[in-house]
């Protein structure tokens, strides 16, 4: 009786997730996903199942707001099931503001939760400053948190300035970690200028990395001169990528743009 009640709350907890990833892939709108959530609690618990952090964890993860939040932090309360660093985690991420998510953090130091990478990451996304960025991260690592690709890359995101994004870049190495892709976007989509983006394109390259549709068209979005398009263009022909539809018509903007200016 016991397995058969623990496959359940495994469905249980796998249709949350199901729920929560069309949310992300954008096949649901996050109100029908937040009922249907609520109408799967109410279809195990009429069934006398008592849902478990996991299950709650995933119910909350389904919510786009705190004010949706609610609802699910009541059920920890029902249910008198402690709230984990994965709670914590995603009350965080739903945060309007830092000192909402501030808030989260400081209550899960209360409650003795250790935090993880993804709170670190998590928190310093609400950050306006490198300086406020490293800050949190300073008092993080205290938990012998270890930054990841993530981390380096939010913060190449929040800098404003190209010299700090490449002081990063060389960080990351130091610390034994590889930029990807995404790494590489980020400095292309916060660069000052075109020609510290196209910089930044040719140094990806110089690490074996392919750059991606996704990749082009965040440098063809910093180009402005018509030469400046010119130059994306002839890059990503060399690629021998398929262009999209996407791709054809910001290049025809682009082109629009550059020669009106």
């Amino acid at each position: 009786m016991e397995l058969m009640y623990q496959d359940e709350k495994l469905k249980w907890r796998d249709e949350l997730r199901q729920v929560r990833d069309q949310v992300k892939q954008k096949q649901l709108d996050p109100t029908t996903a937040y009922q249907r959530s609520l109408d799967i609690h109410q279809f195990y618990t009429s069934q006398g199942l008592i849902p478990n952090v996991d299950i709650l964890n995933a119910h909350l993860q389904v919510c786009t707001t705190l004010r949706d939040a609610e609802k699910v932090l009541s059920l920890y309360k029902k249910y008198k099931i402690r709230k984990d660093v994965t709670t914590y985690n995603t009350l965080i991420s739903l945060s309007a503001s830092y000192l909402n998510a501030a808030k989260f953090y400081f209550e899960l130091e209360k409650e003795k939760i250790r935090p993880n990478i993804v709170t670190l990451n998590s928190l310093i996304t609400f950050c306006q400053s490198l300086g406020q960025a490293r800050e949190i991260i300073r008092i993080v690592s205290k938990k012998k948190i270890k930054l990841n690709n993530k981390t380096y890359n939010t913060l190449m995101s929040i800098t404003q300035n190209d010299s700090i994004k490449s002081e990063l870049l060389a960080e990351m190495l130091e610390n034994g970690l590889e930029p990807d892709e995404i790494t590489f976007a980020t400095m292309i989509a916060h660069a000052q200028n075109f020609d510290n983006a196209l910089s930044f394109f040719h140094t990806m390259k110089n690490y074996q990395i392919s750059p991606s549709m996704s990749t082009f068209i965040t440098l063809l979005k910093k180009a402005n001169l018509p030469e400046e398009v010119d130059e994306v263009i002839h890059l990503f022909e060399a690629s021998g990528i398929e262009p999209t539809e996407a791709w054809e018509n910001l290049v025809s903007r682009k082109k629009e743009k550059a020669t009106f200016n």
